[in-house]
């Protein structure tokens, strides 16, 4: 054979090899991007899209597990039917699992007490066509605002949106709507008890005058109950004062902080407090209302007429726990705490009001 003809079989032969190594090189850098795609810790994974047909929520916090059945979107909590939800925090679970994505996974965890997923974290069940998702919601990463999940069964860690466990990391009282207390506006007096002591203190006339305002010139007496019936003492302008800025301190301030009891039955004030308590605070105001008269006008219209209602409002104030107070209304049947600041002042006029007189005949 010729030389040249060799020589170009060679160049033919160098060249396949030559291409075969490029393509085989090729390949193996493709099949190493891919494996390297399925272990990227920031690939986005989703762990749960079937929020269409969920049917059942189980979710445990705190030792509580408790559970929702879902038909058609509504959330439906079978324990009690008329329990007193906050809305936004039934919606806020519900957005919560529309979606459940995880933007970064972390494989050969070892401590998953370091994220929260140990024993006693937070779990979640979701139940829908698609079968049973059980996950362990842990910490939140306050770097990125995602929050650890573990699912039953895989070893990984994935970081999830923290909304997940903002919703979930809550007993149903945390959940509770809170109720608003009315401010009362015309303030005439009030009722403390401590203990054994009560004392009543109101705002009377000076005398049958009324001034160019239309109002009578108010003084605070305080009402104490002699021999010969209740009689009133006047009370000095230093305590006055004193009395009137823990009255509007706590007028003013107080709001029901969290909910411990949604339906506080006499038997259970022990356990508050609320059976021998701190004081109790009765205010009386007035309220007016415009309602009709009965009568008519030629056009057929209703007579208005103004009419003052003669209204109180009684707190009990049950025991101190860390810087809260238990307290109840006489509006409500269920428990919430105060905060301490609120009521102090109040307890403190026991040194201005509570000071005896004798008996009169």
């Amino acid at each position: 054979m010729k030389r040249s003809v060799k020589f170009l079989i060679f160049l033919a032969v160098l060249v396949v090899v030559v291409a075969a190594y490029f393509i085989v090189t090729k390949l193996v850098e493709r099949a190493d991007r891919l494996a390297s795609a399925g272990k990227n810790e920031d690939a986005e994974i989703v762990l749960f899209d079937d929020s269409d047909t969920l049917s059942k929520v189980i979710w445990t916090f705190a030792g509580e597990t408790h559970s929702f059945t879902v038909n058609a979107g509504t959330w439906i909590f079978a324990e009690n039917l008329s329990y007193p939800f906050d809305k936004t925090a039934i919606d806020a679970m519900a957005d919560a699992v529309k979606k459940i994505k995880s933007s970064r996974t972390l494989e050969n965890v070892t401590d998953l007490e370091q994220y929260g997923l140990g024993d006693g974290a937070c779990e979640l069940s979701l139940k829908s066509k698609s079968g049973t998702l059980n996950l362990r919601i842990g910490n939140i990463n306050e770097t990125n605002k995602k929050c650890y999940v573990l699912i039953e069964g895989d070893p990984k860690v994935y970081m999830v949106s923290e909304a997940l466990r903002n919703a979930f990391a809550k007993t149903p009282l945390q959940m509770v709507q809170i109720e608003e207390i009315t401010k009362p506006e015309e303030v005439y007096g009030f009722r403390i008890d401590v203990g054994s002591k009560s004392i009543c203190v109101e705002s009377v006339a000076v005398n049958s005058a009324i001034s160019a305002d239309g109002k009578a010139d108010m003084k605070w007496v305080r009402k104490v109950d002699g021999r010969g019936g209740s009689i009133e003492e006047d009370i000095s302008a230093d305590k006055v004062a004193v009395m009137q800025k823990a009255l509007e301190n706590f007028i003013n301030n107080i709001v029901w902080f969290e909910c411990t009891d949604v339906d506080l039955r006499e038997k259970e004030y022990s356990d508050y407090g609320l059976d021998s308590p701190t004081c109790v605070v009765e205010f009386f105001y007035r309220e007016t209302a415009n309602v009709s008269s009965g009568e008519f006008n030629e056009d057929g219209s209703a007579i208005m007429e103004t009419v003052v209602y003669d209204m109180s409002k009684t707190f009990t104030i049950g025991s101190l726990e860390d810087v809260y107070y238990y307290a109840t209304s006489n509006d409500t049947n269920r428990c919430y705490l105060v905060e301490q600041y609120i009521v102090q002042p109040i307890l403190g006029l026991e040194t201005y009001l509570f000071e005896t007189s004798e008996p009169q005949e």
